[in-house]
């Protein structure tokens, strides 16, 4: 499932325009808690979201951890299974 709204043209992914696609998988030992992952790609740093889609029609996916574990956070943005990575960034171009 891809989270980035269509691009303006046929077959362009709108993760081109984006500032802060990886393909590699983002692995933390992360703590319990809630997280709001970014599912844009336009934050500044982090994987996490910071705001900065405000405006676009993006939204952040919203998780709750419930006990501290290592995450293979989604870099790419194309997971099937959002947050997490699923290794789908492997086949990308």
């Amino acid at each position: 499932m891809c989270l980035i709204p269509p691009a303006s043209q046929p077959g362009e992914c709108s993760h081109a325009r984006t500032h802060h696609r990886s393909k590699i998988a983002l692995r933390s030992a992360t703590a319990a808690g809630t997280y709001a992952w970014c599912a844009c790609g336009v934050r500044k740093i982090s994987r996490f979201c910071d705001g900065t889609h405000k405006g676009s029609g993006f939204a952040p996916v919203r998780v709750t951890i419930a006990e501290a574990k290592a995450i293979a956070w989604c870099g790419c943005k194309h997971t099937k299974n959002p947050p997490y990575c699923d290794g789908t960034h492997g086949t990308l171009t």
